[in-house]
């Protein structure tokens, strides 16, 4: 059966009754992965103990954690620390220690702090601005991010005057930010990995096909009269 159902509970149920389940994509960690090889398949995401590891190392390496002015939104001298925003699960708990953590260590960073969020969707604008606050609070410098889109956290942080340097991927949805004009000002100094291409810009900022893979891709598509 094919699902999409960010719950191990539910997999961890399917697989004790034999069922094989597919999803096109769950923000799962590294564990469920391991766990549920014989009974789960996702063909087109990475689990997110990668996700996060891979994109740390590669914003790394482009400088993002650098001194930044969080009053401001723009380069500072002031110290570089950082916030997490994750789920409040026991998957995404693994992905900040077995692959935020590590990552950053990797670059001499640690986490300052980091806020987990109840799924409760009803109670999400609260717990955002709940976050912003406490991240400013402390000074927060750069957010990173595992559960969601950032928009919210954006929206609430503008009302609040907190400009940080925010470390996006393609989970993330940058596109959707961009289509709902988030404050240009949450977005300055935004900096992240992508691979999924429809996710990580709207139509009006398509590159069109990045690799010769991809472009040979569309060209059977549009041979077999499908739009790419």
């Amino acid at each position: 059966t094919a699902v999409g159902w960010d719950d191990t509970l539910f997999y961890a149920c399917t697989r004790h009754a034999g069922v094989i389940t597919s999803s096109a994509g769950e923000a799962l960690d590294q564990q469920f992965f391991a766990d549920n090889a014989d009974y789960f398949y996702m063909p087109v995401e990475m689990n997110m103990t990668r996700v996060m590891a891979d994109n740390i190392d590669a914003i790394a390496g482009q400088g993002f954690f650098k001194g930044w002015n969080a009053a401001l939104g723009r380069p500072g001298p002031l110290p570089v620390k950082i916030g997490l925003i994750r789920k409040d699960s026991p998957s995404d708990l693994r992905v900040m220690t077995q692959g935020v953590n590590p990552a950053l260590a990797r670059h001499g960073l640690k986490l300052t702090d980091t806020v987990a969020l109840s799924p409760n969707t009803t109670q999400l604008a609260g717990q955002y601005s709940s976050a912003v606050l406490k991240f400013k609070a402390e000074g927060i410098t750069h957010v990173l991010s595992t559960f969601q889109s950032p928009l919210l956290f954006m929206e609430s942080a503008q009302t609040q005057g907190y400009f940080p340097r925010y470390g996006l991927q393609s989970r993330d949805s940058p596109a959707s930010v961009l289509e709902v004009s988030a404050p240009k000002q949450q977005l300055r100094g935004s900096m992240g990995l992508g691979w999924q291409q429809y996710n990580d810009v709207n139509a009006a900022h398509d590159p069109g096909p990045p690799s010769p893979r991809a472009k040979l891709c569309a060209q059977i598509l549009r041979k077999a009269g499908q739009s790419s």
